[in-house]
């Protein structure tokens, strides 16, 4: 973000906990920093894509719930030619599995729980204007698609096991409805990649311009970046079972030998890394680090008693991505916002920009129904130490988040996907750390893809 004021990276407390990693919980989220207390979690943001090479699914048309069993990948499911790959966010899927079924019923298929990305897509033999509502059990919406061809994917959580079911309105005598399923190849994007995890060479318009990841227990991993003309941005990684949340380590990240932040670690590994991060360019800025000087890089594992001394021998991987931010901006609550981003493996484009005057913490907006997805990304600046602000969808709660480096607390990220077909209410709201200064936005992306 392009400012020259520094904040923190916000701390998010969702009352719907998803297995709350640090690489998932600040997917999609951006900052500015300052010196801080480390970010304490008690909820996701996002979903981590991941898939499996172990599914299966069973072709039994007529047979309800299903478990998947190995039944090969028909080329055509529901009269459609099922693709071979899919790309998203960069990443190549491959087709592994397939079911179809009677369209006048729903098509249900269960997926055991997998270590790696999985994909699924879903179609229907129906030429006529009718939807499809595909349901994932743990995702709090249905997603709903027009009738057709293979051309909507969502991209399903890692370490957990999915239940999917399919519905078509309106289903004709003969109509009928199809799964495929998707797993990771073992082609990656260009980047950086080791043991599995990727800093990807190019993220929508960000390019990578150095990047580093440890060996397993190695407690400090550096690499040094020329500053760009444009903006800085750096992402770190810590990934581990023995260090996750709740254990008492962090991973501190330093820049030009002065600490900048600290945070928690994952507690299992995510394969895509470089989408979060932090702006670092107005700090070197102000310290004298002009375009074309080096800058060394630094992230080192702690205990949160003692962040000066590395920790050796855990299962900690720890790593560090630095990108050139590109493409273009809109201001939005004190934050240079993109007009495209990624969000769980697809992109997104800005369609409305919703923002309060300075010292207001209201902001309702009234969604007319849309015939693609729209994903509702909220900003928050000038806020108080220990500021609240919370986020109404519809009339339902969807977590809050919590500042606890005011004053001029603040951040953007991505919160909420609403569905197609209908009208939605959004609210974003500051229940605590108001101030002359606060701003808050709702910001609207239509899908692209």
């Amino acid at each position: 973000m392009r400012t020259d004021e520094l904040r923190s990276v916000l701390q998010e407390h969702s009352d719907q906990v998803m297995d709350p990693g640090a690489h998932q919980r600040l997917q999609s989220v951006r900052g500015r920093v300052r010196q801080a207390p480390p970010p304490s979690y008690d909820g996701a943001v996002g979903v981590a894509v991941a898939a499996a090479a172990a599914m299966v699914a069973v072709v039994v048309p007529g047979v309800v719930d299903r478990d998947a069993g190995p039944a090969g990948a028909p080329g055509s499911l529901a009269g459609r030619d099922v693709p071979d790959t899919e790309v998203a966010a960069g990443y190549t899927y491959e087709y592994v599995r397939g079911v179809e079924g009677e369209a006048d019923r729903p098509l249900r298929l269960r997926l055991p729980a997998s270590d790696e990305p999985r994909l699924v897509m879903w179609a229907s033999s129906a030429e006529r204007d009718a939807s499809l509502r595909l349901d994932v059990r743990g995702l709090a919406r249905d997603l709903v698609r027009p009738a057709g061809d293979f051309d909507g994917y969502e991209l399903l959580s890692p370490h957990t096991a999915h239940r999917l079911v399919l519905r078509q309105d309106e289903a004709a005598p003969d109509d009928r409805v199809a799964l495929a399923v998707f797993a990771l190849s073992d082609e990656r994007p260009a980047g950086v990649t080791k043991g599995g995890v990727t800093y990807r060479e190019q993220i929508l318009d960000d390019r990578l311009l150095a990047a580093v990841i440890g060996d397993r227990g190695q407690a400090v991993v550096s690499t040094e970046v020329t500053m760009p003309e444009g903006e800085l941005r750096v992402s770190q990684m810590c990934q581990g079972s023995e260090v996750a949340l709740g254990t008492g380590y962090l991973v501190a990240v330093s820049a030009g030998g002065r600490d900048m932040w600290s945070s928690s670690c994952d507690s299992r590994p995510t394969h895509d890394q470089g989408a979060d991060g932090t702006s670092l360019t107005a700090e070197l800025r102000h310290r004298g680090f002009g375009p074309g000087d080096t800058v060394l890089l630094e992230a080192r594992l702690v205990r949160a008693d003692d962040e000066d001394t590395p920790v050796e021998g855990t299962d900690a991987v720890l790593g560090l991505g630095a990108y050139e931010e590109g493409g273009e901006t809109f201001r939005a609550a004190g934050w240079d916002m993109p007009e495209r981003l990624e969000h769980e493996g697809h992109e997104w484009r800005r369609s409305f920009v919703g923002e309060s005057d300075p010292g207001q913490g209201l902001r309702n907006v009234t969604v007319t129904a849309s015939d693609k997805p729209l994903l509702v990304v909220t900003a928050t600046n000038g806020l108080a130490d220990g500021a609240r602000v919370g986020l109404v969808v519809d009339g339902q709660e969807h977590g809050s988040m919590r500042y606890h480096s005011g004053p001029g607390a603040g951040s953007w990220r991505a919160s909420e996907v609403l569905g197609p077909g209908r009208g939605h209410q959004v609210t974003l709201r500051v229940g605590r750390g108001l101030t002359e200064k606060t701003q808050v936005a709702v910001v609207l992306y239509e899908l692209v893809h």
